[in-house]
């Protein structure tokens, strides 16, 4: 018998979130089921016990010998605990040590806000065991039993995330299975940001045989403006705190806790302490030019302290200038009536670098909102600074952290060990000493001009729900979105905010915020194209198809999950471009038999459609319109039925 591998969608197929893919290997003396991932579905679709996916599971869980976790996003792990609890799950769990503190941190805070009192995050712990996949690094395999072994790629999309190639022995020759996981926005060419290593191809050669690969499409349908990316980011950050701490407003930033929490913050730092002398000197001319334009000519000595809305900082200005008259004029009283443009033209921008001095870009006020987003902190700054000694057995590399991180922070030329002290410095002062927010009530006291990184992402629970409470009704917030929102949710709402007619805006409630859309007087901005943590649809099909290094000339079958259908239909579309490359836009709970390209419904969920009675089930046509109802419906809902349907 030779050895066949199936696979079966279990989510992430109608929606973007919730993904779970089940394995099924067989060879002459065994047959082993895994699954690749055990996600929740987030704002898309609630989850049920009559969920026919959710019903599968429950039944196999202990015929499950491990699962493969990609990353630790909670739509990738967030149906573990009751995997575990309430189905019986009691095997083996493959990820990276990074994926593995993640996903207790991402847990943990899942039960807090599910309000679990039944078991604790030991309890389910304790029933599984987990195996390291470090050592899985690209190019060497682990053997999972005969004919069957997986190795790892970087996938870039969150610390610790992975890329699993599953190969298996079919009639003498190995085949492979990529599944991508979430692939990240860093590659070889475009940053996005300067926090996580690029993102590796597949390992394509002329030797390959049929490739299969499973495959997220969540941009599938998008491509980004890649050149000077990172740079743009931050020159559109710097405009919006300008801009907040001129008009007193302060900055909301609902953010995932896991790796977007963590951009944001380097971004802020890389600010704050590498871009500030410049912005100062590039502010500064600007600044000056403005005010000597014809238009500013009638600015009085008088208005130049009033720029200021600080008092201490108006009485300063007022000295100074004071003090620079005296220095032009003696002992002539000074005449505040007088209009600058009148001055001396070198006094004239002495007096306004006197104004910059005082309204500059100040340090910035971060504060961090989410005790989550405090652990996982903890974690990146553990692991960022991890290293591994080069094939020439003398110089350092970093397992994570992005060679961008060294260029920005202009840490390339310095040695090893100089370069790990000034990283660790720079890390520890991003990541370790946040200022924390301890509760809701001091959210209320927060100072103008300050800037919040709140959890989650989109908008709709944990500790961002506190702040939004307080602040979206204000005009004088800003809340800056940072990353994909999912239908239905408040991100989705407030991003789509334009869109909405005001009879649409009174009637969306605003999800555990006791809010309606209407209420919200804040303003949006939405800087998703800078900070998404997804490959665009060039990346995507570059994947498939290789890069400069590896191209792929095998005959290929892509399978499109984790995308909405117009992602999944465009990428579906370019990838059919090549000749070699077929697409499958799956469906839950059919095998995909990958050793013959046949498909199957799965046999449980087959019988257990069939044992449904035809009877259960009554055709009314009325017209040209035939509707199903339930068969048990008294005779007079039949009838309102009809007349509902006839009156449209």
């Amino acid at each position: 018998m030779d050895s066949t591998l199936k696979i079966m969608f279990l989510g992430a197929t109608e929606t973007v979130t919730g993904s779970c893919t089940a394995i099924q290997f067989s060879n002459e003396n065994e047959t082993h089921y895994y699954l690749v991932d055990i996600g929740e579905y987030q704002g898309e679709q609630k989850n049920t016990e009559n969920d026919p996916s959710r019903t599968w599971l429950a039944k196999n869980a202990k015929r499950i010998k491990g699962i493969f976790i990609t990353h630790a996003h909670y739509d990738h792990v967030g149906y573990l605990p009751e995997f575990v609890m309430k189905d019986g799950f009691n095997g083996t769990v493959y990820c990276t040590e990074a994926t593995q503190e993640l996903m207790k941190a991402i847990l943990a805070d899942s039960l807090k806000i599910k309000k679990i009192k039944t078991y604790t995050l030991d309890d389910i712990f304790n029933k599984i065991k987990f195996w390291n996949t470090d050592s899985f690094i690209r190019g060497k395999s682990f053997s999972l039993c005969n004919d069957l072994k997986v190795t790892t790629l970087n996938s870039a999309h969150v610390l610790g995330s992975a890329t699993f190639v599953f190969n298996w022995k079919n009639k003498e020759k190995w085949e492979s299975i990529f599944f991508s996981g979430d692939i990240g926005s860093n590659n070889e060419q475009v940053y996005s940001n300067i926090l996580l290593k690029e993102y590796d191809y597949p390992f394509y050669t002329s030797e390959s045989g049929i490739i299969n690969i499973v495959l997220e499409s969540t941009y599938g349908n998008r491509t980004r403006n890649k050149e000077n990316l990172f740079e743009r980011k931050i020159e559109k950050l710097i405009e919006i705190i300008q801009n907040a701490r001129e008009n007193e407003k302060t900055i909301i930033v609902p953010a995932f806790a896991l790796n977007r929490a963590q951009e944001i913050l380097f971004d802020l730092f890389y600010i704050q302490d590498v871009t500030k002398n410049i912005q100062d000197i590039k502010n500064l001319e600007r600044f000056i030019a403005s005010k000597m334009c014809p238009d500013s000519n009638t600015s009085t000595l008088e208005s130049t302290y009033a720029l200021s809305k600080e008092p201490q900082k108006r009485e300063k200005i007022k000295q100074a200038v004071e003090k620079l008259w005296e220095n032009y004029f003696n002992e002539r009283e000074i005449d505040w009536n007088m209009q600058v443009c009148y001055l001396p033209e070198n006094m004239q921008i002495e007096v306004w670098k006197i104004v910059y001095k005082y309204i500059r870009f100040e340090k910035l006020n971060i504060k961090v909102h989410s005790s989550l987003m405090e652990k996982i902190n903890k974690i990146y700054e553990e692991h960022l600074l991890k290293t591994v000694v080069k094939k020439d057995g003398i110089t350092l590399s970093y397992k994570y952290l992005s060679k961008k991180f060294f260029e920005k922070f202009e840490l390339s030329n310095l040695s090893d060990a100089e370069k790990l002290q000034k990283t660790k410095e720079i890390i520890t002062k991003i990541l370790g000493n946040s200022n924390q927010l301890q509760n809701g009530k001091e959210s209320k006291n927060i100072s103008k001009k300050s800037i919040i990184v709140s959890s989650s992402g989109m908008c709709d629970e944990g500790k961002i729900i506190e702040v939004l409470k307080e602040f979206l009704p204000s005009e004088n917030t800003v809340i800056v979105l940072t990353g994909y929102q999912a239908k239905n949710t408040n991100g989705y709402h407030l991003k789509n905010m334009q869109n909405y007619s005001d009879a649409e805006k009174l009637s969306i409630e605003l999800n555990n915020l006791d809010l309606r859309l209407f209420e919200v007087k804040c303003e949006i901005i939405d800087l998703s194209e800078f900070y998404s943590g997804h490959a665009d649809q060039d990346m995507l099909f570059e994947f498939v198809t290789g890069n400069g290094e590896y191209v792929n000339n095998s005959q290929t079958k892509v399978f499109l999950h984790h995308g909405q259908d117009e992602a999944k239909n465009a990428l579906k579309g370019r990838l059919e471009e090549k000749e070699n490359i077929k697409v499958e836009i799956p469906k839950n709970l059919i095998w995909y038999n990958l050793n013959t390209g046949e498909q199957n419904p799965d046999k449980e969920y087959e019988i257990e459609q069939k044992d449904v009675p035809e009877y259960d089930i009554k055709k009314l046509s009325i017209g040209e319109v035939t509707v199903l109802v339930p068969a048990h419906y008294h005779q007079e809902n039949f009838q309102k039925i009809k007349d509902f349907i006839a009156a449209l």
